[in-house]
Parts: structure tokens; sequence; C-alpha cells
């Protein structure tokens, strides 16, 4: 009885619908189908936004741009990205539904914007950030692995690099203001080592599921030894937090250089506090603050060797350099 019955199971099926589960692809369930009108015909427009939270950062939405761009470019799907419609951290209130935030810093990578494609035939509004079904263990594992181990993995980075070099470029009041604040800070300074060093609410907040930031000293003392040597005349320190800032100010005095990036103090931070919730007080703080960011991202890039803490800064800085003679990331682990 039992050998008939399983004569009459087809393998090759269970084995199909098994995979299928583990591998569902996101039209099945993941975007939203609407038909705006009746033009780029030919067109499939995969708009993404939907699912981003205040919390996430503009080289968090960076990273999974470039996932995207990678596995859709692949189905025929051209990406559009929607910082308008939601409630992103670099829009005031009265900003949401009337500015795409994106467009602020960065050009959208296919050329086509929200208002271009108000009347096309096929557009998809992915209602997620994650790629994969997120009912599957085994598609989060392999998700989340190649997320947050890029670093590790020099055929990802490499992919993501030539992705980042051929759709992202700076929108044109972003690329003034980085390359005029690189040429401010870096000319005729010579060899220069670029150190990211998180602090703030990584310290305070430890979030789970991100990496474990190196303390101020054990990053000051790796930077001291990186400069003497590979004979770095200057180092450039990005980084948020004025404390650490302090520490390095001190040890290296006019060694130090650093563009004009708005600095918090975590022992002025209320518990459970994000930085992305602060405000600076400054008109269209979260714009300004955005694009310090991207600035101080663009000059590590442009140094010779690098040190720093794995964020989402660090592989954005890997994406964007042509390549440091030298690195050095604190590989540390993840906070649990």
């Amino acid at each position: 009885m039992k050998k008939k019955l399983f004569r009459k199971i087809n393998v090759y099926k269970v084995l199909y619908y098994f995979f299928k589960l583990l591998y569902i692809d996101i039209s099945e369930n993941k975007y939203e189908y609407k038909s705006l009108g009746t033009e780029n015909q030919k067109k499939k427009f995969l708009v993404f936004g939907q699912g981003l939270n205040k919390n996430d950062g503009l080289m968090y939405v960076m990273i999974n741009v470039l996932t995207y761009i990678n596995y859709f470019t692949k189905k025929k799907y051209t990406l559009v990205i929607d910082m308008q419609n939601n409630d992103n951290q670099y829009l005031d209130g009265i900003e949401i539904g009337k500015e795409n935030a994106w467009e602020y810093f960065f050009e959208q990578p296919f050329g086509y914007t929200l208002d271009s494609i108000k009347d096309s035939k096929n557009v998809y509004y992915i209602k997620s950030k994650f790629l994969y079904n997120p009912f599957s263990f085994v598609n989060r594992y392999i998700h989340n692995h190649k997320f947050t181990s890029i670093h590790t993995k020099p055929a990802i980075l490499k992919e993501f690099k030539k992705n980042y070099n051929k759709y992202i470029n700076f929108s044109p009041t972003a690329k003034q203001f980085i390359e005029s604040e690189h040429e401010r800070i870096f000319n005729g300074k010579g060899r220069v080592l670029g150190v990211l060093a998180r602090g703030t609410d990584y310290f305070t907040l430890k979030p789970r599921t991100h990496f474990i930031q190196p303390n101020p000293d054990e990053i000051l003392a790796k930077s001291l030894q990186y400069m003497q040597n590979y004979n770095c005349d200057y180092l450039y320190l990005a980084t948020e937090d004025e404390n650490i800032y302090q520490l390095f100010k001190t040890t290296l005095n006019d060694k130090l250089l650093v563009n004009s990036q708005y600095r918090f103090d975590k022992n002025n931070m209320k518990e459970g506090e994000w930085i992305s919730t602060i405000n600076t007080g400054r008109e269209r703080d979260k714009y300004h603050l955005g694009l310090e960011y991207i600035s101080s991202l663009y000059n590590l890039s442009k140094c010779q060797c690098f040190v720093g803490g794995i964020t989402s800064g660090t592989l954005v800085t890997l994406f964007m350099t042509e390549g440091f003679e030298h690195q050095f990331l604190f590989d540390l682990g993840k906070y649990r």
C-alpha cells in the first residue's frame, strides 16, 4: 500500500512547490499593481518607498535601492524611488506628499520621476522593503546574510560597486556642495587616513542586529597606528558624535580634518532617543543633516587609507571609493 502511494506522488512536483515556498517571487504577494494611464506601455515601473520608517537612514535606503536594482533590472523593471509619500526622516511634516527626499540628494537611477510615470500603464508599488518571502526562514536568512556581510564577500561588493557607479548620481545641488566641501578640506593635504566613527544612539541604544561599534579609545588607537604605518599626514574624521570628535581633536590638533557635519552630544540625549528624531533648530534641518552625511562619506571615499566600524555608511563608502591602499574594519559582531 505504501509503495503504491509513493508511486503516485510526483517527487519533482513536491520539490518544486517546496522551493517555490522558500523562494516565492515578489510578484505573488509583495506589490500592488496599478494602471495609471496609457503611457509607457512597454515599461514596467517598480516604485520603492513603502515600508520605510523614520529610523531608516539614507545609506540603509541606498543599500536597499542597490539591492532592488540588482534583482529587478534582470526582470526588466524600471525602479523609481519614492521618499515623498511616506513619513521618512528627511521630510518635515508639511513636505510629505509634495517633495521627494531622495531627489534632494540623488537623481532617480533610471531618470524617471514619480511625476513622469503618473500616467503610465504598468506601475507596481512595493509594499515592503524586503525582497524575499517574510514567512520563509531560509529566504530571510539569505537576504540578511548578504545584506549585512557585503564587506566580507568580494564578488557581492564588486556587484554593488558596479551598480552604484552606473545608477547613483548626486543631484546638481548636492554635487556642488559635496565637491566644494571636499576641495575646501582636502586641498594640499597630502596623504589622508579616513576614519568613520559612529557613536551616539549606537552606544546608548545598542540597536539589535546592528554591528557593534568600537569604543572611541579603541578606534583612536587603531587610527594612530595606521597613520604611522602608512605615512598619513592627516586624519579625516566622519562622526556625528561630539564626544568622539573632541577626543580626536585633543589628540591630533591641527592634523584633524572634518567637514561641517552637525555633531550630537550623547550626554544631552534622552533615554531611548534616536538622533533621527532630534531637531537641531536649523531651518530645513533634516535636509542639511543628510547633505552633510553624504559629504562626509564622499570625503572618506577619497582618502588613501580607511579605518571604521561597520555601518550602512561604511558599506556605501566602500561602494564610492576607487579603492583604499589599506583598510581596517572593526567586525565585532552584532548587538543582541
